[in-house]
């Protein structure tokens, strides 16, 4: 099998780009270019908004008497730092129904690498007229009761919301300091994770409501592993059986299905992750319009991935069937296209192989987590990679990775569909000292 995106030949429509376009972020002449762009933008928008005649007579007036419009000389610094911000932070005014915390207006502050809702949280907090102005909504606390369960060794605490603070003084509150501490191994629960269900009783036929937390506290789109750990507790609980439902994670209602369990607490749950998408405008990414899918790295040279939107960002790199997946090479690769500036909102990493038999095999590093043993939506990025490059057919896909395999089906307009087991492990209740500290 074929170790690079150039050397198979790609389906027409795949995102697979010839090595001779160009490397990495484009050069200083696409920069001005853009930045040019960006200039003849700020002056339409300015003619617009003054009316166009009304600007010309002033700019014409200042060359009849030979004099510079004032703070001319400042528009291209202007436009430069404009286009930066526009690049790195993205703002976001929505208003959101909060299920019992009620509804707010909802400010979404988005960095390329996330942490955006921490920064929100911690300007907001102080000024408590204003309960629903930053990502955690103040009013929202959990219940000291989690459940712990890991598909293949990637394991997520789910807890559940339980009110405001007066109805709820024996829960705690949800910010990003509480759930990195939660999450941190040796100092908390520990946990690649942790899923927030917002509404126990949604209502007949409408979705559970959801959010999913990063151990190192942001908040992201959804994880194909955590959605399915969340499946098996809402059937550990009765809240729902055999039959198909929904859940809403990022404002996307999420088919989903738990097949069966076994006396181990073993269940076959499947996820409905919807249509995937291939380029780098699916992955939110910057800097390679019409250029080569590929980043320098300093100790590898070129890297050509390939991105795919699977409900959060990835970038899938094949290599050769000598490298190993899982070893020093994916952290080299990882730790410089994670949080690499061309994606504005981070991504996933998976080196990826298609072996002789068409399996995939791949190894994960996630954003936000790092090295990981498995991941449903990696699983799906890489099985649509695959098939995007035309390194194998439609159909079902098995995708093995450090702690198991995974099946994805993949049609040929890239619909994916995600299953496999979940292991449930525990339920307790964090001890009141612990919710001292962290509350």
């Amino acid at each position: 099998m074929d170790s690079d995106a150039a050397s198979t030949p790609a389906p027409a429509g795949s995102c697979a780009a010839s090595a001779e376009e160009g490397a990495g972020i484009p050069g200083a002449r696409r920069a001005m270019t853009a930045v040019t762009a960006a200039g003849r933008n700020v002056e339409l928008l300015a003619e617009a908004t003054h009316g166009g005649k009304g600007l010309n007579r002033r700019e014409t007036s200042h060359r009849r008497e030979g004099v510079p419009e004032p703070g001319s000389a400042w528009v291209p610094v202007l436009v430069v730092i404009v286009s930066i911000v526009r690049r790195l932070l993205v703002i976001r005014i929505v208003v959101v129904p909060w299920g019992r915390a009620g509804p707010g207006l909802h400010v979404r502050v988005d960095f390329p690498y996330g942490g955006h809702r921490a920064i929100v949280s911690s300007i907001l907090r102080a000024f408590p007229s204003f309960p629903a102005l930053h990502g955690c909504p103040p009013m929202t606390r959990l219940s000291r009761r989690f459940y712990r369960a890991h598909g293949l060794g990637n394991d997520y605490l789910v807890c559940e919301a339980v009110g405001s603070a007066g109805r709820a003084a024996d829960g705690w509150p949800l910010t990003t300091e509480a759930v990195v501490t939660l999450c941190r191994r040796g100092w908390g629960e520990g946990s690649d994770g942790l899923v927030v269900l917002l509404e126990r009783e949604p209502g007949e036929g409408e979705p559970f409501p959801l959010r999913m937390f990063n151990p190192d506290g942001s908040e992201f789109e959804r994880s194909g592993n955590g959605l399915r750990i969340l499946a098996s507790w809402l059937h550990r609980e009765g809240l729902v059986g055999s039959a198909p439902f929904q859940v809403r994670c990022g404002g996307i209602d999420i088919p989903m299905q738990v097949h069966g369990v076994d006396p181990a607490g073993r269940y076959d749950v499947s996820v409905d992750m919807g249509a995937a998408r291939v380029g780098a405008d699916a992955v939110d990414a910057v800097g390679w319009e019409g250029g080569a899918l590929e980043v320098d790295h300093a100790d590898l040279g070129p890297l050509a991935f390939v991105p795919v939107w699977v409900g959060n960002p990835h970038a899938v790199v094949f290599v050769g069937a000598d490298a190993d997946l899982d070893g020093p090479l994916l952290q080299a690769v990882g730790l410089v296209l994670a949080t690499h500036p061309g994606f504005r909102r981070g991504t996933n990493v998976q080196l990826a192989r298609v072996t002789p038999e068409g399996e995939v095999h791949i190894g994960i590093w996630e954003r936000g987590v790092g090295r990981t043993s498995a991941s449903g939506t990696s699983s799906c990025a890489a099985a649509v990679a695959a098939v995007a490059t035309g390194r194998r057919p439609a159909g079902e896909v098995r995708v093995r990775m450090p702690g198991g395999e995974l099946r994805v089906a993949v049609s040929p307009g890239f619909g994916v569909t995600l299953r496999g087991p979940v292991q449930e492990v525990a339920v307790g209740e964090l001890t009141r000292g612990f919710l001292a500290r962290i509350g």
